[in-house]
């Protein structure tokens, strides 16, 4: 059932990944760092449900699949099944890359601010 809970966190965090990825390439700056500040406070809370054991293997297969072009073949099939060719969003790769790498860094390092999230809690919260 741990296991379970993991897995679930994981896919979540690939759901919000792609969900932030989709702000970003809108244009949706200020929104895209104000749900990434919300996402990573929320995270913050369910933080122990992380795990590198099933996090790091099920990322190299997640970045295995996108760089096979398998990922694009999927997506590009869900387009033609759904008739929305026309309202497709086009991601630069090397802005695709950097953001998954920084989305990754904040999520690795999100313990370490701890006293950031406690002095949030205080301060909007009042806990």
């Amino acid at each position: 059932m741990k296991i379970i809970k993991k897995l679930i966190f994981f896919i979540i965090l690939l759901i919000l990944h792609f969900l932030l990825l989709l702000l970003f390439s809108l244009g949706l700056y200020a929104l895209y760092f104000l749900s990434l500040f919300i996402s990573l406070y929320i995270l913050h809370k369910y933080y122990n449900y992380f795990s590198y054991i099933i996090f790091l293997p099920l990322v190299i297969i997640v970045l295995s699949t996108i760089n096979l072009n398998i990922y694009d073949e999927y997506i590009f099939e869900l387009f033609l099944w759904l008739n929305i060719l026309d309202e497709t969003i086009h991601v630069n790769s090397e802005v695709m890359y950097v953001l998954i790498i920084f989305h990754l860094v904040l999520l690795l390092n999100l313990k370490k601010f701890e006293n950031f999230w406690d002095i949030i809690d205080k301060k909007f919260f009042r806990i």
